[in-house]
């Protein structure tokens, strides 16, 4: 749309489509990181008690619950997640939102130009249904 306008539009709105491509994708794999994460310590966690709960009789036979309990919380309640990962993910959805904002200051700042200047004249409905 921006080279339908003008070519100037189009190199102003470029850089900024360009980041949001790349900061779209940079957000993208860093939730895929996390998400791998918490589903291999989900997979473990979830072993370990199918594990313990095939083998319930043996456990209470040999009186063995309180150290599966001890054992699991030992293993699996103090582990960290990777809230640096969360964080660039969250810190590049907020970029990527700003890269849109941007393109909507960027053309509106530029019809806005226009329309001072007197380039294009107010009943030209085609302008203004390409800003909006």
């Amino acid at each position: 749309m921006a080279f339908v306008l003008t070519w100037r539009l189009a190199v102003i709105v470029l850089p900024a489509l360009f980041m949001t491509l790349v900061l779209g994708y940079a957000n993208f794999r860093f939730l895929t990181v996390f998400e791998d994460h918490l589903t291999a310590e989900r997979d473990k966690q979830a072993n370990f008690v199918a594990e313990s709960a095939n083998s319930i009789q043996l456990n209470a036979s040999l009186t063995r619950e309180a150290e599966v309990v001890r054992q699991f919380k030992l293993n699996y309640t103090s582990r960290p997640f990777k809230r640096g990962v969360l964080c660039a993910s969250s810190f590049t959805l907020g970029g990527t939102q700003a890269m849109v904002q941007l393109f909507g200051a960027l053309i509106f700042y530029w019809g806005a130009l226009n329309v001072a200047r007197g380039a294009v004249v107010r009943s030209d409905q085609s302008f203004f249904l390409a800003l909006h």
